[in-house]
Parts: structure tokens; sequence; C-alpha cells
């Protein structure tokens, strides 16, 4: 993983955040690159979407 792939990851195990606008904010980086990192994650299934489903709230 790249570095901000790491810092992305990091960051999203430590607060399961449902937006990029969060992560960008706390790693203050540009959404877009955090959108697009999350993504890049996602579909290489190291990060799995968090909030896809909040019908079975616990």
């Amino acid at each position: 993983m790249s570095d901000i792939e790491q810092n992305v990851f990091n960051v999203l195990q430590r607060h399961p955040f449902c937006s990029a606008v969060l992560v960008a904010y706390k790693l203050e980086l540009p959404i877009a690159k955090v959108q697009a990192t999350m993504n890049q994650l996602i579909d290489r299934g190291i990060l799995i979407p968090q909030c896809s489903n909040y019908s079975n709230p616990i």
C-alpha cells in the first residue's frame, strides 16, 4: 500500500467514517484524493465499505 492508502486505511480502522469528507478532514488531504483512495482500497478488497447497510443498526 502507498503511504496515502495506509493513512486512509488506518483512520478508517480507528474511526469507521462513512464519508471521505471526514477522512479528508482528519488527514488534511483533498476530498477527491481520499475518495479515490477509498475506492481503490475497496476495489482491491482491502477495505470493506463500512456504511453500505444501515438497515440493521446494533
